[in-house]
């Protein structure tokens, strides 16, 4: 019998269908398998995708409940340690919580429960399945087409830009909202490119908090890194180029908000190589221009076109600080150098001027003979009188944030005299400026009824309250100076005055993160001191339980303001577990 005979003569192979399983509820997928968008099967310890291809990180999941749960008893036990600070003859009851809530009032007259309306429903950790989910893109029913219905488009710039500069929208709000409304096709140079359009539809949907709409997120995501892909490999149209460097700085935002760091840096790391190569840090520029660079460079130039009026210039300048500002945020959270930071490039020279506000620009009140240099350098470096929009304070008071960071890891315990007698006076230096800087800051109550414009003055105020700390850390006898700086960002990071305070960027995080580190930093240091006191005079009332009690009231407003930053972004909430994890190994 021939050998195809006998092969034909086999029974095919069946294998057995697979169990069909449910898909797991929002939330309930480990880190691993969120992270590499994959689907997990919840099997714990350790689920299935982690068991068959083990991971570096171990399979860990998280409870939200838990998590506010273990704050909750965090705080309780903070809130009983004052009390038996207070008055120690007090017997603490021990606290049963049946219903967490993260919004309890602290401490009396914390500005942060002034009137605290609570953070509404569905956060972004609720729908982080649902953003991996492989069959998110299988509903036709807003799919069909590259973009929303119009219905849905209006829906979510109206969620979008009502926030927008919070998160890196550096653009002309209303110009930008009415060509993205015009009926004409994904693509056309009248419309926004279609990257930067798919980057806004995505921080629509992840603002509305929306069930039926989350699920696009990872559609949406993915979507904009494939049109800044064409926009860059087949050359955009001249008037979008601008747009898909906004489109980098968007997902870098989200990135970073989401907690996925490789992506956001890559991401600003491309905003960055578009902002030098298109010469936006020469914008009225004082200098003569420079040649084109010869043999290889790192940023590909290309001279854009002439803007065509006042409002497009005045959107390459601040989009230009606005990716200074985007990077000076994600390197402050991620804590690493990075080789193309803006402000640290040796022999990049900004000449652009500082941003105004946009309608400034609109009415046109950009002088047109205005040129300049040096912009960074003479501003920290001289008592330079600069625009006063919030914006603009803003990026300057990330500017000394990164100035003090940079200074302050110049410092070793083995500084040679003359390099410490340097440093000494390079910090001294600094810190007059910050304090020169601060002094003329409008105070936040000026700023209640003023929207987003107030959410952006309170992240300067708590940017150069983070200048201070940074100035101070590596001093002796400056933790009064420290604790006072964390107290002022909590302080502003968590008046409710503001409206909608909770929606800001991802450098909030960062920001409360240092402060709550000053403070258990400093209840460390209380604690050996105190030590030392109960060795030597066998008492330690009279100085160390009142200010025990201070640091703990500063911890606990620090981490219930923490807490409700924390219900709307997985970075603030890894941020928060860490502080957490120190809390739990000091005993507190």
């Amino acid at each position: 019998m021939s050998s195809s005979a006998t092969g034909a003569s086999k029974p095919p192979r069946k294998r057995p269908p697979k169990p069909r399983t449910e898909p797991l509820r929002r939330g309930k997928a480990c880190l691993n398998c969120r992270h590499l968008k994959i689907r997990c099967d919840g099997v714990r310890p350790v689920c299935g995708p982690c068991t068959r291809v083990p991971k570096d990180d171990d399979c860990e999941f998280t409870d939200v409940s838990s998590r506010t749960k273990e704050l909750q008893a965090t705080i309780n036990r903070l809130k009983a340690r004052v009390k038996e600070l207070e008055d120690p003859n007090a017997i603490s009851p021990t606290m049963v919580l049946t219903q967490p809530d993260p919004l309890g009032p602290v401490a009396s007259g914390s500005s942060l429960w002034a009137r605290r309306s609570p953070p509404t429903s569905g956060s972004i950790s609720e729908s982080s399945d649902v953003i991996s989910s492989p069959d998110a893109e299988s509903n036709p029913s807003c799919l069909a087409n590259q973009e929303p219905p119009f219905a849905m488009v209006q829906t979510l710039l109206d969620h979008f830009l009502s926030h927008a500069s919070q998160f890196g929208f550096f653009m002309h709000p209303d110009r930008f909202r009415a060509s993205a409304l015009l009926q004409l096709p994904l693509g056309h140079p009248a419309r926004p490119s279609p990257a930067v359009l798919c980057a806004v539809y995505l921080w629509g949907i992840h603002l509305s908090r929306s069930e039926p709409l989350v699920s696009y997120e990872a559609i949406f995501v993915r979507r904009a890194q494939q049109h800044i892909s064409t926009e860059l490999t087949d050359g955009a149209h001249p008037v979008h180029r601008i747009h898909t460097m906004q489109a980098h700085i968007l997902l870098s935002t989200y990135f970073l908000r989401n907690k996925q760091f490789l992506e956001a840096e890559f991401h600003i790391n491309g905003a960055v190589t578009l902002a030098l190569g298109y010469h936006l840090h020469k914008i009225r520029s004082s200098r003569p221009s420079p040649p084109p660079l010869l043999g290889a460079s790192l940023f590909t130039e290309v001279f854009l076109d002439p803007p065509r009026d006042n409002i497009e210039e005045g959107e390459r300048i601040r989009g230009l600080w606005a990716v200074i500002y985007s990077q000076n945020n994600l390197l402050m959270t991620v804590g690493t150098a990075n080789n193309l930071s803006i402000l640290e490039s040796p022999g990049l020279q900004i000449d652009t001027p500082w941003p105004l506000d946009m309608t400034e620009y609109e009415l046109g009140l950009f002088p047109h003979d205005l040129r300049g240099s040096d912009t960074v350098h003479n501003f920290v470096n001289r008592e330079v009188p600069g625009p006063n929009n919030v914006f603009a304070l803003q990026v300057q008071a990330s500017v000394l944030l990164q100035q003090a960071g940079q200074l302050a890891r110049r410092w070793s315990p083995t500084m040679q005299p003359q390099a410490n007698v340097a440093y000494t006076n390079a910090t001294a230096y600094l810190n007059a400026r910050v304090e020169q800087f601060r002094a003329g800051i409008p105070p936040l109550s000026e700023y209640y009824d003023r929207g987003e414009d107030g959410r952006t003055l309170a992240i300067t105020h708590a940017l150069l309250n983070a200048a201070v700390v940074r100035l101070h850390k590596n001093g002796t006898d400056t933790s009064t100076i420290c604790i006072d700086a964390a107290r002022e960002i909590v302080t502003a990071l968590g008046d409710s005055n503001i409206p909608n305070f909770v929606c800001a960027g991802p450098v909030v995080g960062a920001l409360l993160l240092l402060a709550c580190q000053v403070v258990t930093h400093e209840i460390e240091r209380m604690r050996q001191f105190c030590a030392g006191l109960r060795s030597t005079l066998n008492r330690d009332d009279l100085v160390c339980k009142p200010r025990e009690t201070a640091l703990l009231l500063d911890l606990q407003n620090g981490l219930t303001t923490m807490s409700i930053y924390a219900t709307d972004s997985p970075l603030v909430q890894y941020q928060l577990t860490k502080i957490q994890q120190k809390c739990d190994a000091l005993g507190l």
